[in-house]
């Protein structure tokens, strides 16, 4: 099992990643939009090594729109559990440094990148 955080909507400030997503062996989740880290993406500090990854942030549901770290986090466990049955769980968290899309950002700012559950399939 692992324990997948939201990074926080305090961004776009370093640092700015608080509990639960700075415990070192949480996966915490920044957030996306249009291929880019939204302003307000929780950062890590540069020795942190946080977040862990990105993922979309933003929804449309009829007319509301909903925009978060909050969203973005429930698609990386959803990935994250469907991977556990077939394949053990420390393969499945390694392969996230080469499964995911480099955005061009900092590492504080998008982790190893936006998660794509094609490329970590590739790699496990």
């Amino acid at each position: 099992m692992a324990v997948v955080a939201a990074a926080g909507n305090w961004g776009p400030s370093d640092g700015t990643i608080s509990c639960p997503g700075n415990a070192a062996r949480a996966v915490t989740v920044g957030a996306t939009e249009a291929g880019a880290i939204t302003p307000y993406s929780s950062r890590g500090r540069a020795d942190q090594g946080k977040p862990d990854v990105v993922a979309p942030g933003t929804i449309e549901v009829g007319r509301f729109h909903l925009s978060g770290t909050s969203i973005a986090a429930p698609m990386v466990s959803g990935i994250l559990a469907s991977l556990y049955g077939p394949y053990e769980r420390q393969k499945v968290l390694g392969s996230l440094s080469t499964g995911c899309a480099d955005l061009g950002f900092s590492r504080n700012q998008q982790g190893y990148g936006q998660i794509d559950a094609h490329k970590i399939l590739e790699v496990l």
